[in-house]
């Protein structure tokens, strides 16, 4: 297998897991909002908020460029 081909792999690979972290963000937040509409309080949403933060993290380092 070439470079060129290893390459576009990975980089599809990576579109992959940015396209669903993306939407797992989208969905969190959502989640978030229909809760809050429902009179949850905020220490109900703690742990939601958190895992939210965590995913947005996770995005970070995915899309943050190599060292």
């Amino acid at each position: 297998m070439s470079a060129l081909a290893i390459d576009q792999t990975d980089r599809r690979s990576r579109q992959s897991e940015v396209e669903a972290l993306l939407m797992e963000l989208d969905e969190r937040r959502r989640q978030l909002y229909r809760l809050k509409a429902h009179g949850v309080r905020r220490a109900g949403l703690r742990d939601l908020k958190q895992e939210l933060v965590e995913v947005g993290q996770h995005l970070r380092e995915v899309v943050a460029p190599p060292a």
